[in-house]
């Protein structure tokens, strides 16, 4: 069952083994999703 998860920039980078800088590029992009591109940003993910 997907549930949606929030994750800080820094859990993000970490997630996907990229620096954070990266990250907000995506983020400011649209190519990952987000609430607010400075702040957090919105994942699904599953939960085993």
């Amino acid at each position: 069952m997907n549930e949606k998860e929030i994750m800080t920039v820094k859990q993000v980078s970490e997630y996907l083994q990229m620096d954070e800088h990266t990250i907000y590029k995506l983020a400011r992009s649209g190519q990952i999703p987000s609430l607010n591109p400075a702040l957090s940003f919105a994942n699904r993910s599953k939960k085993y």
